[in-house]
């Protein structure tokens, strides 16, 4: 079994750990009507070619329609780069003295989801779930020098990119710090309608602020 790497165990933690002191207050602290969240954490990929944990941030807004029911709509990226690097390579007879790729793995995405949410104390819960759109890029480029005759050296490079529709879950623990300004932690799950198997779990703590009162 792979041991979580450090971000990612920070990742899961933090939400409990802002949990501790939610239960001081019994009294709930109200849900602003609209609130503007931000938060960065790491993405665990469900596809096998995926052998790597990128760095993953994303940001909503959030609109509560009752003291139960918020629509959230949210955008974000996960992203990873390789890079490789050989030197003294034989092709057909000839030599290259340094060869560098660099590939960059991007997964954007845009969703509106409907979440329930409770609260006690400062502790609220949400989660739901919607629909939204994934976008996988990759971008390759192969620079090569100190090249022996019969062989040109030089920057190369390649891109992909494709677009699916998607479906998700989401959920999380929001910890108010004031009536506007909260912590929190949470949870994204994304499955593309084109490839199931290319699933994630995105794993994010941030900031949510309140634009307005309380409804």
């Amino acid at each position: 079994m792979t041991t979580p790497s450090p971000r990612l165990r920070l990742a899961i933690a933090l939400p409990a750990l802002l949990a501790l002191p939610a239960v001081a207050s019994a009294q709930p602290v109200p849900l602003p009507r609209i609130t503007v969240g931000a938060g960065a954490g790491v993405a665990i990929p469900f596809h096998g070619d995926f052998d790597f944990t990128p760095f993953t941030w994303d940001t909503g807004v959030r609109v509560g329609l009752s003291e139960h029911v918020l629509v959230e709509v949210a955008g974000g990226e996960s992203r990873h780069t390789r890079r490789r690097v050989e030197t003294n390579l034989v092709a057909n007879g000839a030599t290259i003295g340094r060869f560098e790729q660099i590939t960059t793995h991007a997964q954007r995405f845009a969703q509106v989801n409907v979440l329930a949410t409770g609260a006690t104390g400062r502790l609220r819960v949400s989660g739901g779930g919607g629909v939204g759109l994934l976008q996988f890029a990759r971008r390759t480029e192969t620079t090569t020098t100190d090249c022996s005759p019969g062989i040109m050296c030089g920057v190369s490079g390649s891109s992909t990119s494709r677009i699916s529709g998607s479906v998700q879950a989401v959920g999380g623990v929001d910890v108010s710090l004031t009536t506007r300004v909260a912590l929190y932690g949470q949870g994204r799950f994304l499955v593309p309608l084109t490839d199931p198997g290319g699933s994630d779990l995105r794993v994010t703590a941030g900031v949510r602020v309140g634009l307005s009162p309380a409804r």
